[in-house]
């Protein structure tokens, strides 16, 4: 009896049929996005975390208003701006990631979001690019209209506005993605401000003097390492699915 066996293309096609059916493809971020947005939908992407973001609101447009009256007074405009920036750029994002981390993380029911096809670690994720998104917008927004109020050039205040943004939110993201406690991120966010008003306080001039030192050529290409390393961790993040990853 002869038996009439597959050749090797009809085998090459049969194991990719096979592999395409029942291994799951690597999303990339921009899909991972979209998927979240037809399956979830923002309602419930930010369902419970309302009061976390009008109040992080709130503090940022506060901490923008002492900035408009204080920085006209300074001794230096151009390096207390400088340093007043470096400090408080991810002030927004730092609220609302910090205040949403905690609030996930004392929630009874977080057992069971760590269950679900997206966890509470896809919803972060999500939330931290739209933070930074919007961060990077309002950033942008209020250097823009302080740098022409005191006579500075914008595009430079705003390219250090926003690397020191994404440094930050780079080393946030690093702390949460090697971390298995929410401790790190939290510590860190408050790390940065407290080290921050250290130096400026130890070198009222001398610290914002050096800021803004650094040419803008420095400043641009690191700010976008800074934004290539967020997207990586955050894209990694949205994939990592270790049993050991839970809040403590």
């Amino acid at each position: 009896m002869r038996i009439d066996y597959p050749s090797q293309i009809e085998i090459d096609r049969a194991v990719e049929t096979i592999c395409d059916k029942a291994l799951p493809r690597r999303e990339s971020l921009l899909s991972f996005i979209r998927n979240m947005n037809t399956q979830l939908g923002l309602k419930y992407i930010f369902s419970g975390i309302y009061d976390v973001l009008l109040l992080s609101g709130a503090v940022f447009l506060i901490a923008i208003a002492l900035c408009f009256k204080w920085l006209p007074q300074a001794e230096d405009v151009h390096s207390a701006l400088g340093a007043a920036l470096f400090a408080f750029a991810p002030f927004l994002y730092m609220a609302a990631f910090s205040l949403t981390l905690l609030k996930e993380s004392t929630n009874p029911g977080l057992p069971v979001k760590m269950t679900c096809k997206y966890t509470v670690y896809h919803l972060i994720a999500y939330r931290m690019l739209l933070f930074s998104f919007i961060s990077g917008i309002a950033n942008t927004a209020y250097v823009l209209v302080m740098c022409l109020r005191l006579d500075l050039p914008p595009l430079y205040f705003i390219c250090l506005s926003l690397s020191a943004l994404f440094l930050f939110s780079a080393m946030l993201l690093l702390s949460l993605y090697y971390a298995h406690s929410k401790w790190p991120p939290l510590l860190l966010s408050g790390g940065w401000i407290v080290v921050n008003l250290i130096l400026w306080r130890a070198f009222p001039v001398g610290y914002g003097s050096f800021l803004t030192q650094i040419p803008l050529f420095v400043w641009i290409p690191a700010g976008a390492a800074c934004i290539v390393l967020y997207l990586y961790k955050l894209k990694k993040l949205t994939t990592n699915r270790r049993p050991s990853y839970a809040f403590s």
